[in-house]
């Protein structure tokens, strides 16, 4: 056995050993409990400020979408605007413009949504899936259903409603049916016990869509490398797509290869599966967690709970000074209504801190935890507020990760706080800077480029700081990228993403690495697939001659496991298949255009977007003036920013291609200047 597999099973070895001795966590005293509810309290009163902002802010980005504002800004699409205008997704922006359109049209669902009709207010996931599934026959059904359930279970019949069509299910409406027997028809399943009903496993349903989160310890080199393979997953198929979008690419070159066809022995599967995908809580958990109300106990100590009374108090006050700006919420142009959601938006994102830190604490103290170990029934923090604050457990998680981790880096630390950050800026920064040893000076440069960068840059930048922490893993983090530097990692040239593969492969053989979680979030059946494959690939690689071995059940038989090693392995060798089929060298040099694009890593160059296909050239100086077709003098543009962005004076570009370029976005009077796609 090599040294770094010995050092890999004993690592391995000792962790397996606390989690098997790891002992229950003590049942909450009364005062330790009465402190949590405490806490509770307080981001629940959190959560209803919220709300209070949440109308305004969906009617605003209802008019924008409406208006197609992002055009007048020179975006060519929603995502982007809201990416780098708003600090947000550009499905965050189409869910709040459909929540002030529910509330518009239905004047049922809004009393529902906001608690005027005598029962609880209904959260935006139940508003947004009513909304879409209901008929007027069955709306009624559907909000006490959406009362009567928890969120878990509700998202499930979402998803069951959503391959039943309307036709179909108005039709099963008009049928005399019971009660529970509507509602099973209005959510497209069928009668229990007829045919076609749901398979189950251990009595969950076996729903292929149900989003779980696939983990699995890889290599550092591993980790680049899959991101690599991503930038080329996008370059091929010309759209910004996620990693499910990927590791269903990566499963499609598996099984048309020759292991392919190989079986995969189900018990194997299912063992993998337990390791490495994690399914949300069974609905016997999310039941009885939705049950839950505090005791209402009162503190001992009230002095405890000074900290949390004082930070509602200043999100109260925030809120009350911002009344005049929500009252007058969706008047004005496309630029006023910008300002205005703008304004808002920096408004929520300082209450969600507030309660990243809220969330954050209840974690600390034990609140949370699975088999009964934590003092609330809640398995996680996700769970949790997702339940009881109808917040999206991506984005707890978010929220906790940096409340936890910001502090340790003062200078992100002080810049998230005072807001000059988006939490996605935040966690990229985050993400540069956490890998190594870093300095207060090294951070503050980082902070100071992500204030400063489109986010496109900084995911562009941190990609680089990523891929060279793998390749030199004992050398500290590097500062961020000058022009030059990222203009060169972002040309693309035909077998390079393949050569940096094979190199990272080779750098995991030769020197030990740092672990590193690979987090994914994919629907169910895409998580069984891509373990399947990786299981074959790996069964077909010669492994370490001993691998560390534990018991599935204490007296079961000993099993083997496959090291870090073997995973990081056969992960390489899908991500190498993937790259020889899509990034063979060319044997013939570029033509002058293609040249250009090799450059510009075959997307638009206009600051923030994101566009992949239908790009062109365009002249900087246009051959009408004098201009020629020099490789300096002609930029990258996707067709929107070259025809309506330039020729319609949506933007303004000049400089040097490939060095140095400055960009006006926007309209004259409501452009943004950037160069290299800094501000």
């Amino acid at each position: 056995m090599t040294a770094r597999a010995q050092a890999e099973t004993r690592s391995d070895t000792r962790s397996d050993a606390r989690t098997r001795r790891a002992p229950r966590r003590r049942r909450a005293n009364s005062h330790h409990l009465a402190l949590i509810e405490h806490v509770d309290t307080h981001a629940r009163a959190l959560r209803q400020l919220l709300r209070q902002l949440e109308a305004p802010i969906s009617l605003l980005a209802r008019v924008l979408r409406e208006k197609e504002a992002w055009t007048e800004f020179g975006y060519a699409r929603l995502d982007d605007y809201a990416r780098e205008r708003l600090r947000r997704s550009g499905r965050w922006v189409r869910d709040r413009a459909r929540l002030a359109k529910a509330i518009d049209l239905s004047e049922r669902l809004a009393s529902a949504y906001a608690g005027t009709d005598g029962g609880a207010p209904l959260g935006m996931v139940a508003t947004l899936g009513i909304f879409k599934h209901a008929s007027p026959g069955t709306l009624e059904l559907w909000i006490g259903r959406a009362r009567s359930v928890p969120v878990r279970v509700l998202r499930e019949d979402f998803r069951r409603a959503n391959s039943v069509g309307a036709a179909d299910r108005d039709l099963r409406i008009g049928c005399e049916l019971t009660p529970q027997e509507h509602f099973e028809y209005s959510i497209g399943r069928d009668a229990v016990g007829a045919p076609g009903a749901q398979s189950e496993i251990d009595g969950e349903p076996d729903d292929p869509e149900a989003p779980c989160l696939f983990k699995a310890t890889i290599d550092a080199a591993a980790s680049a490398a899959f991101h690599l393979g991503l930038e080329l997953h996008r370059a091929v198929v010309g759209a910004e797509v996620g990693p499910a979008s990927f590791v269903e690419a990566l499963i499609a070159e598996h099984r048309a290869g020759p292991l392919g066809e190989a079986g995969n022995d189900s018990n194997t599967l299912i063992r993998a599966l337990e390791r490495h995908v994690v399914e949300e809580e069974s609905v016997a958990v999310a039941e009885r967690a939705a049950a839950w109300e505090p005791s209402g106990r009162p503190l001992a100590r009230p002095e405890l709970g000074a900290k949390e009374v004082e930070a509602l108090a200043a999100a109260q006050e925030l809120v009350a000074q911002a009344r005049a700006l929500i009252e007058s919420a969706g008047h004005g142009d496309a630029a006023e209504c910008d300002q205005q959601l703008r304004e808002l938006l920096g408004l929520e994102d300082a209450l969600l801190r507030t309660l990243g830190d809220l969330l954050l604490t209840m974690r600390r103290m034990g609140a949370f935890g699975e088999n009964d170990r934590g003092a609330l029934p809640f398995t996680a923090v996700g769970p949790y507020a997702e339940q009881r604050l109808d917040i999206s457990r991506s984005q707890a998680e978010r929220l906790v990760r940096l409340a936890d981790r910001a502090p340790n880096y003062p200078p992100l630390e002080q810049a998230y706080r005072a807001g000059r950050l988006s939490t996605e800026s935040a966690l990229l920064v985050l993400r540069a800077i956490e890998r190594s040893e870093v300095d207060n000076e090294t951070t503050a440069e980082w902070v100071e480029r992500a204030c400063k960068s489109t986010v496109k840059r900084l995911r562009d930048e941190v990609g680089v700081s990523h891929l060279e922490s793998a390749k030199r893993p004992e050398e500290p983090v590097r500062e961020p990228l000058d022009d030059a530097e990222w203009y060169s990692s972002l040309r693309r040239t035909p077998g390079r993403t393949l050569e940096e593969i094979v190199a990272l492969a080779q750098e995991s053989e030769s020197r030990r690495q740092h672990p590193v979680r690979l987090l994914l979030r994919l629907p169910r059946a895409l998580a069984y697939g891509f373990l399947a494959a990786i299981d074959a690939v790996s069964a077909a690689l010669p492994r370490q001659e001993e691998t560390f071995s534990r018991p599935s059940q204490l007296g079961a038989p000993a099993e083997p496991q496959p090291s870090r090693a073997d995973l990081s392995k056969a992960l390489f060798g899908m991500l190498i298949d993937y790259a020889e089929t899509w990034d063979q060298p060319r044997d013939v040099s570029p033509s002058p255009a293609e040249a250009i694009y090799e450059r510009d890593g075959y997307r638009c160059m206009a600051p923030g977007c994101t566009s992949r296909a239908e790009i062109e050239g365009h002249h900087l100086r246009y051959r009408s003036a004098g201009g020629t077709d020099e490789p300096e003098n002609v930029l990258s543009l996707c067709c929107f920013h070259h025809k309506r962005g330039i020729h319609e004076g949506l933007i303004r570009a000049s400089g040097r291609a490939g060095e140095d370029v400055v960009i006006e976005l926007g309209r004259a009077e409501l452009s943004e200047t950037f160069r290299n796609e800094l501000r």
